[in-house]
């Protein structure tokens, strides 16, 4: 029987002290796994934590991403080579046979067998009218744990085995952590979006939010809804605010889709410009989303 980790909303209520930044990045680093959120101390910073529970050589997750995949697979080394590519977030299949060497039959299996065990999975992009505008056949790791190791601690194990664990993580995983963080930002402003449908606060019934993953470039959030309509979210994690420039390439990401969006949610971690915000208020097609009100 598989039991799945907690939602977002769900994580949120155990770190009632924390801000919700800190919850997004812990999210993005342990996932929902109740085991391991126990073992967050929100007293401490994401550094200390990373540093006490993952990087320290007594650190009671440092082993943790070896022994959950030998429950499960055979083969380890491996599983290790792929799930290393898939970590450098490259999902096409035809990456993973150049960067591995293994046959695409070979990849085929291995990625499978990841897929059962819920690490990893192939991503399904919306369907547009321009069907020949999609990319198919992606893939990546949805375990948050498992892809944050095999992204900054794997492939640098050689450097944490014989050098200091604060110097590791200010190397390795400090300036790198935002931009891995931001995939999970847009699996939260998702769950926002769902739960904004089930109590009807979105202008008419959608279906699941999917992202457009288009030949030309990704549309994180994307929505058909009752009467055809179309809604499409862009999420922003960033020390910037989102202004009008993000704004005009979703608009010209959206027309490779072939179809016009009515609802555009915009998502920003350190909010929008002035000029951003001046123009949102005249449309109201457009909602702006701060941290604050997710």
């Amino acid at each position: 029987m598989k039991l799945k980790g907690f939602s977002f909303l769900e994580m949120v209520n155990r770190f009632p002290e924390s801000t919700t930044e800190e919850c997004i990045t812990i999210y993005s680093i342990l996932g929902g796994i109740p085991e391991y959120l126990d073992l967050w101390d929100p007293a401490q910073g994401i550094r200390e934590n990373v540093i006490r529970l993952i990087l320290q050589k007594d650190g009671a997750l440092r082993k943790e991403a070896s022994r959950f995949l030998k429950t499960s697979l055979r083969e380890l080394p491996f599983y290790n080579t792929i799930l290393s590519v898939l970590a450098e977030d490259e999902p096409k299949l035809n990456y993973l046979y150049n960067r591995t060497g293994f046959s695409r039959a070979k990849i085929s299996v291995y990625i499978k067998n990841l897929i059962q065990i819920d690490v990893a999975e192939k991503y399904f992009s919306f369907e547009p009218k321009k069907k020949e505008s999609v990319m198919k056949g992606l893939y990546g790791i949805s375990d948050p744990f498992i892809h944050f190791w095999y992204k900054f601690v794997f492939p640098n194990l050689s450097a944490l085995e014989f050098g200091n664990a604060e110097i590791f993580y200010e190397n390795y995983i400090k300036d790198e952590l935002p931009g891995f963080v931001e995939q999970t930002y847009v699996n939260v402003c998702r769950e926002f979006l769902i739960l904004m449908n089930q109590y009807g606060k979105l202008p008419v019934s959608f279906e699941l939010p999917q992202t457009f993953y288009g030949k030309e470039g990704t549309i994180p959030l994307i929505a058909e809804g009752e009467q055809g309509k179309i809604l499409v979210g862009l999420c922003k994690w960033s020390r910037e605010p989102m202004g009008n420039t993000e704004f005009e390439h979703l608009l010209q990401l959206t027309e490779q889709t072939g179809q016009e969006a009515d609802y555009y949610y915009l998502f920003s971690k350190e909010g929008f410009t002035n000029e951003l915000s001046v123009m949102a208020k005249g449309m109201e097609n457009i909602q702006l989303i701060d941290l604050e009100s997710l």
